[in-house]
């Protein structure tokens, strides 16, 4: 197990735990041994134990939501001669960190499929609202960015944040995990370049 805080190897067990057993399955005792903590460290940084651990996993900061794009490829630190370089470069990176977080999505998804009733007891506990539109604003922040950073184009984004999260954020979904949907990678990155582009064109 890598070095890191005990919030940190809570986290780290816990994503193993839910993957492998599922979340009804995980027991915060077994999270907190494994993870060689004690049962109060764990309610010290998540004072609802499993709830309080899925609602961090749903947090995601702009800091880590960064180092993620740059780690698969994206910043806008690096050069792009055109804004369909950068876009294809982000667009690349977003399909790659959902590629990574693949496993344990399907893994929450499929268990909360087949426990709706459980599900529905704590789907307010968990603030999905509120998660989706942090989610929608972490994926909007860099594509605003990238708008200021190639002003001669003429694209605007004013009016479209939401149908664009939507759109996009359902076809990563949709090619991460029906594989082959719209081809190749490399196909599907093209595709949702040309939409995107399409989408931030001023209207007439």
């Amino acid at each position: 197990m890598k070095r890191g805080t005990a919030k940190e190897k809570i986290i780290e067990i816990a994503v193993t735990l839910f993957k492998e057993k599922g979340f009804g399955n995980t027991y915060v005792n077994e999270i907190a041994s494994k993870a060689e903590v004690s049962i109060g460290t764990l309610y010290y940084h998540f004072p609802q134990g499993k709830l309080s651990i899925l609602r961090k996993l749903g947090e995601v900061s702009v800091s880590d939501y960064n180092a993620k794009l740059k780690k698969y490829g994206y910043s806008l630190e690096y050069e792009y001669d055109t804004i369909t370089d950068a876009l294809k470069a982000l667009i690349l990176a977003l399909v790659k960190i959902h590629s990574e977080e693949r496993d344990f999505i399907l893994a929450l998804q499929v268990e909360f499929l087949s426990k709706l009733d459980e599900y529905m007891k704590i789907k307010d506990q968990i603030a999905t609202k509120e998660q989706l539109k942090a989610q929608t604003e972490l994926f909007l922040k860099p594509l605003r960015k990238l708008l200021k950073k190639f002003p001669k184009e003429g694209l605007s984004l004013d009016g479209k944040e939401t149908q664009m999260f939507k759109i996009i954020d359902i076809l990563i979904h949709r090619h991460t995990f029906v594989d082959d949907t719209f081809g190749t990678e490399e196909d599907f990155v093209k595709m949702m370049t040309k939409i995107v582009l399409a989408l931030l064109q001023p209207e007439i």
